[in-house]
């Protein structure tokens, strides 16, 4: 019975040879000799015979394979889904292996951060979106139409800057000064191109040389020569219906005018709004300032300054005068200036400072002149300025001494000698 990797086949027939008796001891003894050659080349099951070469399985399976405790162990599926499986299964779209500093089991993992699965087997890149897109897997980005906004693009150097390009040929956008632009400006010129020099509103310099082109304004006299024009200043006469508007003494002469301003009678049912001395002449005003007599009944409001009216013309003047408090009117006024110091006409007034400068109020160290204790006057931050109060003597206030912002509003109070209250925007 010869062994050949581990085909056995049967040499002696022993129910034949029993026929020709005796049986040969040789024969006996090859047959032994084989089985024992392949007793030894045999694998057994208490672990005495050990493989010598590597054993091909013939695409077999080994069933009940035990669970692999030592490194060295064969793993059947049940001990490799646990040890290279988390929790015996893995999950879709995950990866095998370590994100635990450290050596240990696999992990499953997942992907973020641009990368994804394709579906079929494969990661790849994420699609870009916003406003440089790309597909999905795509190296090729692009930029969509209107996407760059104004503030994605490189800031302007300086004021007073336009984005085009000077430098010859093709290239990159450039900032452009003012003179760059009246240079492309100026290479344009020339006929047909609309920017002539000659041309206003689009019409030539000739046109304009037509008086009949004329439709407003006025014509100076260094403009038209007296000989040219039929009816000159000398001579010219006007209607009063012709007239609109106020005509000074510099365009008609005293001489053409029947009544003119020393022999001019105004009836009082035609003045409205106020006659200047330098308008009237005093010896034409019955009642003039330095006579004129102002009934009670005749005042309404305001303040009248000294100025205005001669003290001695007054029967109470400020020395003697009770004034009540609803019968004072606040004076207001405008003031660019950047520093100002209270004082006479400021009491019980409002003072409006425009400036666009820092501003300083200088409050006096002690009572100013035409103050009285308790007077007060309203200061206002009407322009950009902080304006900002200052004082050689005391200043009291809940904030600070600053008007905080523009036309912001502060009440300032003579308290006595040299003390001033604020209150109001501070």
């Amino acid at each position: 019975m010869p062994f050949s990797s581990g085909t056995y086949s049967v040499v002696y027939n022993w129910t034949t040879e029993s026929a020709a008796a005796p049986i040969e001891i040789a024969k006996l003894d090859q047959q032994d000799a084989d089985m024992a050659a392949a007793l030894s080349s045999c694998l057994l099951r208490d672990g005495t015979g050990l493989p010598t070469a590597t054993i091909p399985f013939n695409s077999q399976r080994i069933s009940g394979l035990g669970d692999a405790t030592a490194a060295t162990d064969a793993l059947n599926r049940q001990t490799a889904d646990a040890r290279y499986l988390p929790s015996g299964s893995l999950a879709t779209d995950r990866l095998l292996g370590r994100d635990t500093a450290g050596t240990g089991a696999p992990e499953a993992l997942t992907v973020s951060g641009g990368i994804e699965f394709t579906g079929t087997g494969g990661i790849q890149r994420s699609a870009l979106t916003g406003d440089v897109t790309a597909s999905a897997g795509s190296n090729a980005t692009t930029i969509a139409n209107d996407a760059v906004s104004y503030a994605k693009m490189q800031n302007v150097s300086a004021t007073s800057r336009v984005l085009g390009r000077v430098t010859a040929g093709a290239g990159d956008v450039e900032e452009l000064t003012p003179a760059n632009l009246v240079a492309f400006i100026t290479t344009a010129d020339g006929a047909g191109s609309g920017l002539d020099a000659d041309l206003l509103d689009g019409q030539s310099g000739a046109f304009y040389q037509s008086a009949s082109n004329l439709n407003a304004g006025t014509i100076p006299d260094a403009r038209i020569q007296a000989s040219g024009v039929t009816q000159h200043q000398a001579s010219l006469a006007i209607a009063f219906t012709q007239l609109t508007g106020s005509i000074a003494s510099a365009q008609v002469p005293q001489a053409a005018v029947t009544q003119h301003q020393a022999a001019l009678s105004i009836a009082a049912s035609q003045l409205t709004g106020t006659l200047a001395d330098a308008r009237v002449a005093q010896s034409n005003v019955t009642q003039h300032q330095a006579a004129l007599a102002i009934a009670a009944s005749q005042v309404t409001s305001g303040t009248f300054a000294d100025a205005r009216v001669a003290q001695s013309n007054v029967t109470q003047h400020q020395a003697a005068l009770a004034i009540n408090a609803d019968q004072a009117s606040t004076d207001y006024a405008d003031d660019a200036a950047t520093t100002y110091t209270l004082g006479t006409g400021d009491a019980e007034s409002i003072r409006r400072f425009t400036s666009a400068s820092a501003i300083t109020v200088t409050l006096p160290s002690s009572t100013p002149s035409g103050w009285a204790i308790g007077d007060s006057i309203v200061v206002i931050r009407g322009g950009t300025g902080t304006l900002t109060f200052s004082s050689a003597g005391t200043i009291r206030s809940p904030g600070g001494s600053a008007i905080t912002v523009q036309n912001g509003k502060c009440c300032v109070t003579l308290a006595a000698s040299g003390v001033w209250e604020l209150s109001g925007n501070l």
